[in-house]
């Protein structure tokens, strides 16, 4: 339909139907455009965005993608996927036409990630962006097929790519943390395998010095610059875990040392590149693998496994959804236990 100018405002409106997802017959109308040409603009995106087509464009696609996504996963994982998108993969493809990604575009697409240096985990996790657009074309659009597929994944899996360190090994590194708060940090993320964002959410209060347990409940992000304190990752994220005097006795000192601390207080205040930069340093100056922050927490799964601990009740430790997510990251760092199994069978 044409656009019209509303004499009145010398603003130009966009008034037209559309069918929407249920079949019904709608009307659209919008105000405050400053050209005819902006109205039109307008109209013509909102019609690609309401109906698949391969006619449309990539970005198109995506807000499609955003718009039925947005309602069904947490506001903090929609920021990050929308971060990786519009910074990683709109500026290749943005303008492109959906039928006209072929898997060329996608290898090349791949080349310019792969000369940047990124770590094998966020490559992965940028693929697999990509990857979830073009599969939900194909579920919910009738697209033929996905071409990432055929392109082939760059970058590894998390399971892929973690470095353990034996208990042995930790003892080595931590020695040569000189920091005491970075130092008391990776000692209670080896023996408590928490994540990142769920220490550097703990509270005083959430620590039970009597039956030395630790509640999980919440979790730190950083999202667009802004720092957030969310609800755990899953819903099994939401949990009570038993702890020794060695992790009571770091929160004590740091409670001991702070300056009029109050139970609602976080017990840690320590950026990414602080807790990175000081545990290369350790690793290297010990002499052991070097690890990234998050294999203390591979660190520890691994050090309970080879100790005989059951795998379902290292996966409520750890917080996972399922235990076949703990079993398809873990099966494979642990041969010790298929030795075990092995004497077992042979008497």
């Amino acid at each position: 339909m044409p656009a019209y100018k509303d004499y009145k405002t010398g603003k130009w409106e966009a008034l037209f139907y559309y069918t929407d997802y249920k079949n019904e017959r709608r009307k659209k109308h919008r105000r405050g455009f400053n050209t005819k040409r902006e109205a039109l603009e307008f109209e013509r995106e909102f019609l690609a965005q309401s109906q698949f087509s391969i006619e449309m464009t990539f970005k198109s696609l995506y807000s499609l993608y955003h718009n039925d996504m947005e309602s069904r996963i947490k506001k903090t994982t929609m920021e990050t996927k929308e971060y990786i998108v519009n910074t990683k993969i709109l500026p290749f493809f943005e303008k492109m036409k959906v039928k006209d990604i072929k898997p060329i575009h996608i290898r090349k697409w791949q080349t310019d990630l792969l000369k940047m240096e990124y770590s094998k985990t966020y490559l992965k996790n940028i693929y697999n962006q990509l990857t979830a657009i073009f599969n939900y074309a194909i579920r919910f659009h009738n697209l033929d097929k996905n071409p990432c597929h055929t392109a082939g994944s760059i970058g590894k899996k998390d399971a892929d790519e973690m470095q353990i360190l034996s208990l042995q090994e930790f003892n080595k590194m931590i020695d040569c943390v000189t920091d005491k708060e970075n130092k008391f940090f990776y000692i209670i993320l080896f023996w408590t395998g928490m994540r990142k964002g769920e220490l550097l959410a703990l509270t005083y209060e959430d620590v039970d010095f009597k039956n030395k347990t630790i509640m999980i409940n919440k979790n730190f992000q950083i999202v667009k610059k802004e720092r957030l304190i969310t609800d755990p990752k899953t819903p099994r994220g939401r949990r009570v875990i038993a702890v020794n005097d060695v992790v009571l006795n770091c929160i004590k000192d740091l409670w001991n040392t702070s300056y009029k601390p109050n139970k609602t207080d976080k017990i840690f205040y320590l950026s990414k590149d602080s807790l990175k930069r000081q545990l290369d340093a350790a690793c290297k100056k010990a002499r052991v693998p070097r690890i990234r922050v998050h294999d203390l927490r591979h660190s520890h799964a691994s050090y309970l496994l080879s100790n005989g601990v059951n795998i379902v009740i290292l996966s409520r430790r750890l917080g996972h959804e399922k235990v076949q997510t703990t079993l398809n990251i873990y099966c494979h760092i642990c041969p010790s236990s298929e030795d075990r199994l092995n004497d077992v069978l042979n008497g």
